[in-house]
């Protein structure tokens, strides 16, 4: 009798054993195939160049201020990050030179968790930290100049014209008590154009646990200037996220604190400078015709600003976003005829953001070639515009189909393995001895005539 005690008991246990594994196993996480979190994010990126040769005509120059970057694979990690960005032309003339870049930090994983740091925090640094599942890079600069995009004399003059078009146009739309109110900033030849507290984070972690990837892209700005001062920006914070658990969820939140031009506070939109109407009521009863002027009034110096409107990129199981919060364009100088013409484009506040992660025995359908061998259809955009001051909704992008990807031979082999553990088949195996052990008991029990 104790022996069918003792085996009911083992089986009793062991059963219990096997069913919270399986039970355990079924609310955890799912297991990927294919992780790849990527994401970038720049506080001020500048290009610049000149219409003179086709090579050029998209900017020679293409440098962020400062640069974070963090990505996230099945077998590896990186955070990359530099407070003085040189971009590509910078980075290609140092490796034919063989010289070194020491303002770039670097953080790699495996073989094992490291962080980097460069500069000097918090004026002039960055940070890249790297480990298993997880990476992150933060860099932030105190201030910066922007590249000219025309010759002392032709900026001067660029200048002088931006004055006196926003002159006039004071003297034609804001009325006394606006004048008043807001004092007429002119520019001067002498301010660079600029911008100052710049700050870019970015970070990208794979929770195997809870099945999760998740990327976030920051870039803020605490003031920008242009036009020797007469175009002024402050407090301009982009933040970009996505989260995936094999369904992605993007997100986009952009704000700006104020924004003026000549003095004047504007709102800013995907068709450029609007006045601030609530807060300049003496253009109320015309202000179309004044937003029409102002927009002209930039122009005559060369100047556009507008927001950029985001781009939203679906394709199965995976999503990437591009978005810049502010985009001010200059188109340098005087240009005379069969002179190139120069321009410099500054996106104010700027991410990236990439995020695939596959879950095991998903099968996604054929598509075009895209990104990094994966397959995705042409893109489909959603623009979530952020109200200056206030922050943008989360993305809603529209579906599309597409995105594929073939998971190789020996992924498979080890996904086969990875779902059959060794534990749970010995488990399986205890459990079923003690069952035969019970039922051997008790039929030696019951054929014992004592």
């Amino acid at each position: 009798m104790r022996r069918v005690k003792l085996f009911a008991a083992l089986s009793l246990l062991s059963t219990g054993a096997l069913l919270f594994a399986l039970v355990g196993r079924s609310g955890a996480g799912p297991d990927f195939d294919v992780v790849n979190g990527t994401v970038t994010a720049g506080g001020d990126h500048i290009s610049a160049g000149n219409d003179a040769f086709p090579n050029f005509a998209t900017g020679a120059i293409d440098n962020r201020y400062p640069l974070a970057s963090a990505h996230v694979d099945n077998s590896s990690s990186q955070g990359y990050g530099s407070p003085i960005d040189t971009g590509p032309l910078g980075q290609t003339g140092a490796a034919t030179a063989g010289v070194q870049q020491p303002q770039y930090a670097s953080a790699k994983y495996p073989p094992k968790a490291t962080s980097v740091t460069v500069g000097s925090p918090p004026v002039l640094y960055s940070t890249a930290h790297a480990a298993e599942n997880t990476a992150s890079s933060d860099s932030a600069v105190a201030r910066i100049s922007t590249v000219p995009a025309a010759a002392a004399r032709a900026r001067a003059a660029s200048i002088d014209r931006l004055d006196r078009a926003l002159a006039d146009w004071r003297h034609e739309f804001l009325t006394a008590d606006d004048n008043a109110r807001y004092p007429f900033v002119a520019g001067k030849a002498s301010d660079p154009d600029g911008a100052q507290g710049l700050t870019a984070l970015t970070t990208s972690n794979f929770d195997p646990k809870a099945g999760l990837l998740s990327v976030d892209a920051d870039a803020h700005i605490e003031h920008a200037s242009f036009g020797g001062g007469a175009i002024a920006l402050d407090d301009v914070h982009l933040d970009v996220s996505i989260t995936n658990n094999g369904t992605p969820t993007p997100k986009i939140t952009i704000d700006i604190g104020g924004a003026s031009v000549g003095g004047v506070p504007v709102t800013i939109g995907t068709e450029g400078v609007s006045v601030a109407g609530t807060a300049v009521p003496g253009t109320s009863g015309v202000i179309d015709q004044a937003n029409a002027g102002l927009q002209q009034a930039l122009a005559s110096g060369g100047f556009t600003i507008a927001a950029v409107q985001p781009v939203i990129t679906k394709g199965n199981n995976q999503v990437s976003i591009e978005a810049t919060a502010v985009r001010v364009r200059f188109e340098g100088g005087d240009v005379a005829p069969g002179v190139p013409g120069s321009f410099v484009e500054n996106d104010i506040g700027e991410a990236f953001a990439f995020s695939l992660a596959v879950p095991s025995n998903a099968v996604p359908s054929a598509g075009p070639t895209a990104v990094g061998g994966l397959t995705n259809n042409a893109p489909t955009t959603s623009f979530i515009p952020g109200s200056p001051g206030s922050p943008g909704s989360p993305g809603t992008p529209t579906s599309s189909s597409g995105g594929s990807y073939a998971m190789p031979e020996s992924a498979q082999a080890r996904k086969a393995v990875a779902n059959k553990p060794l534990w749970l088949l010995l488990l399986y195996f205890a459990w079923q001895s003690s069952i035969v052990g019970s039922a051997a008991a008790l039929w030696l029990w019951r054929a014992d005539p004592a």
